[in-house]
């Protein structure tokens, strides 16, 4: 569990090495400089430093990983990770006129095995995602198919996967309070259901065969309504807690 929510947690939350001429910019707002996660099960503490060129990260390392990202203005269009001082994955990402992501590819280093999702926007506010797999002949299976749900804020409240005759929903609840990593550039365009702007407090997954997973996320903030911890409970479980500090 541990490596699991390690992996998910800074790909959610590293983001970028920038790669035009605005790297130099100067940003007074409030940026995240490094997380301290704590497992109850006694492992070893993870701690996660964020790096900045500007309002754009420029590397972001905990342990043995290591995140890059580029950008094309201030979007982010390609991630790499480094597992152990070598390059794992490869991600890029694509945007429409709107700046809207219209694209996520997703590439192994090593066994080659490439994913990509494609993403289109409808007029009820909500998004389909169309999941493939790329052969190495370039051929293509599509996978899955979801469903975003985007509330007025602008943050993802429900995802729908469907996979053949089976439904898997995950509804996310949401404070009041700031995102850490709001102020980053590019971060609220990677569609991450995670919180853009707010922080989520609540995750429930209902999946196949008939379960239910409910994680709650309780934050303390500081005067400026930003989070310096948050322990996270699933079921009836505190597993994990984390601390933010802040430039």
């Amino acid at each position: 569990m541990k490596k699991i929510f390690t992996l998910i947690t800074l790909a959610f939350l590293a983001i970028s090495c920038s790669s035009d001429s605005s790297s130099d910019q100067t940003y007074s707002g409030v940026l995240i400089q490094k997380t301290i996660q704590e497992f109850t099960n006694g492992s070893s503490s993870i701690t996660t430093f964020y790096h900045y060129n500007g309002a754009k990260l420029s590397t972001v390392n905990s342990d043995d990983f290591l995140y890059k990202y580029f950008y094309s203005g201030n979007l982010i269009i390609k991630e790499e990770i480094f597992i152990s001082n070598d390059l794992a994955y490869v991600l890029n990402f694509s945007y429409d006129t709107q700046n809207r992501l219209i694209q996520y590819r997703r590439e192994a280093i090593g066994p080659g095995q490439i994913f990509r999702n494609v993403y289109h926007y409808n007029t009820d506010n909500t998004i389909s995602v169309d999941q493939y797999f790329i052969y190495e002949t370039g051929s293509e299976e599509e996978l899955t198919y979801a469903k975003y749900f985007m509330s007025s804020a602008g943050e993802i409240e429900k995802v729908e996967d469907y996979n053949g005759s089976t439904t898997q929903t995950t509804t996310f609840s949401y404070d009041q309070k700031n995102n850490p990593f709001k102020n980053i550039l590019g971060m609220d365009k990677l569609l991450i259901p995670a919180g853009f702007y707010a922080n989520v407090t609540q995750q429930v997954y209902t999946g196949y065969p008939p379960e239910t997973l409910d994680q709650t996320f309780q934050f303390t903030y500081n005067a400026d309504d930003y989070p310096v911890t948050m322990e996270r409970t699933i079921g009836t479980n505190h597993d994990t807690t984390v601390h933010y500090f802040y430039q």
